[in-house]
């Protein structure tokens, strides 16, 4: 299957579930870094390595590591819903490791 294809599809479900449009536009915008990065055109052909290489390139361009995270995290459920609905036999990025976020100092009250 086409990633275009499965991503319009993935977008259907999540609509029917109803997550929120600009969920559902976060999720279409890492995706589709993800398939420009990867230079492929089949979903079945992603493996953990293109994942990794996906994200050490979002970390190169120097984006914040919530950014990083959350397109982790966007592309670890697709690849969840591609198992679950018969299109892949293996997630590939059930290994895939999401970059920590900096701990947060609390606010001090006065």
């Amino acid at each position: 299957m086409k990633i275009a294809e499965a991503v319009e599809l993935w977008c259907g479900s999540l609509r029917r579930r109803g997550r929120s449009e600009r969920t559902i536009v976060w999720y279409r915008m890492w995706l589709a870094d993800l398939a420009r990065s990867l230079l492929l055109d089949d979903v079945a052909l992603i493996t953990l390595a293109d994942l990794r290489r996906w994200v050490d390139g979002l970390q190169a361009r120097n984006l914040s590591p919530c950014s990083v995270r959350g397109a982790v995290a966007s592309v670890r459920a697709f690849c969840r819903w591609l198992v679950g609905e018969g299109v892949l036999a293996e997630d590939p990025s059930i290994r895939l490791e999401k970059p920590a976020l900096p701990e947060r100092l609390p606010v001090a009250l006065e």
